[in-house]
């Protein structure tokens, strides 16, 4: 077969066509190296020009979208790179009134759209670019510390206004970002798991709003949802309109292949892990499952096997940004540390 390029090897891997090798990517956070468009461009550019992945996912910090509503954060070292929030806008059920829908042309909310806008614009449009889009009630956990989960149970109506608020800005999001270059999105959850919630509540208050943001993705070439944590809803995730699904399968008990097994082999499937940089293997939907090749690193960038060695404590470690995904795609580290209601993520 002849080589193919990046864009070429995503779109057949996504569509279970046949691709010379298993598309590869790894991101990780870069504190202090976020908070402008122009500084997480080219910090995103330098990282992808070092290993030539096939698609970047774009690393903003992980309390982006909480900024615009008063959140405050800082980097205080943390290994994974994300940073801590110093002021969080929801600390009483009275609060949620105060969230209304916020401009998405200014603030951080532009910062991060015309950061996707720059690096795709740079790289040519030759490498997808995904736009990291939080969830709903994922965003509402981090602008209340996870106050939201005691909320949602004693007064679900202030909850409700607000998360239809926080879904408005989302889809907001999602549509400028595709608009302005993005290729597809990364679309992460951090509550579909019932170690917050049951599933008739993340039903109610997650899935309901998700789905929303999703239909807002149309224009996605490539959705990548990202179920973060274990005891995950592996079963109301599966059939969300993604092109790909993300979790960590050596935290949960759904494995790779159970996870394939699972959805009748209808779709790719991402793995995120934790502390390895294994070979990366997937398979195509439908019977004729398969192996697919890794493809040899290039002589003239960093093998992806030193990867670990040359980033250790940025995008190796404990609680970090990374995964490792998809289609045998990877990543390391954590795109935030899981939440926990005492420190909300």
């Amino acid at each position: 077969m002849a080589q193919m390029t990046s864009l070429e090897r995503i779109e057949a891997a996504l569509t279970g066509g046949a691709v010379d090798f298993a598309p590869v990517s790894l991101w990780r956070h870069f504190p202090e190296r976020d908070q402008t468009a122009e500084a997480l461009a080219d910090v995103t550019l330098e990282w992808q020009s070092r290993f030539g992945f096939d698609f970047v996912k774009l690393m903003p910090p992980g309390d982006y979208a909480t900024i615009d509503w008063g959140a405050e954060s800082s980097y205080q070292g943390s290994t994974g790179g994300t940073r801590q929030t110093t002021k969080f806008p929801i600390n009483s059920i009275e609060d949620w009134a105060k969230i209304k829908p916020v401009p998405i042309d200014r603030g951080r909310n532009r910062e991060v759209i015309e950061a996707a806008r720059l690096v795709n614009e740079r790289l040519g449009g030759g490498i997808p670019v995904l736009q990291t889009i939080f969830s709903p009630l994922t965003i509402a956990m981090k602008l209340s510390d996870g106050k939201v989960l005691d909320h949602m149970r004693q007064q679900p109506d202030n909850v409700h206004e607000a998360l239809a608020a926080i879904t408005e800005v989302t889809r907001q999001m999602t549509v400028a970002t595709l608009e302005r270059g993005a290729y597809g999105i990364f679309f992460a959850t951090q509550c579909a798991t019932t170690d917050l919630v049951s599933v008739a509540e993340y039903r109610e208050f997650g899935a309901a709003y998700d789905l929303q943001v999703l239909a807002a993705a149309g224009a996605s070439r490539f959705t990548l949802a990202h179920i973060h944590g274990s005891n995950i809803m592996f079963d109301e995730m599966k059939t969300y309109p993604a092109h790909a699904l993300n979790w960590h399968d050596r935290r949960t008990d759904v494995g790779r292949r159970s996870g394939i097994e699972r959805s009748d082999g209808r779709r790719w499937y991402a793995r995120k892990r934790h502390g390895h940089h294994d070979v990366p293997t997937s398979r195509r939907p439908g019977p004729r499952r398969h192996r697919l090749p890794l493809r040899p690193p290039r002589h003239d960038r960093p093998r992806l096997r030193h990867a670990d060695h040359d980033t250790r404590g940025e995008c190796a470690g404990r609680g970090g940004c990374g995964a490792r995904v998809a289609l045998s795609m990877r990543d390391r580290g954590g795109d935030e540390p899981p939440l926990r209601r005492s420190r909300g993520g």
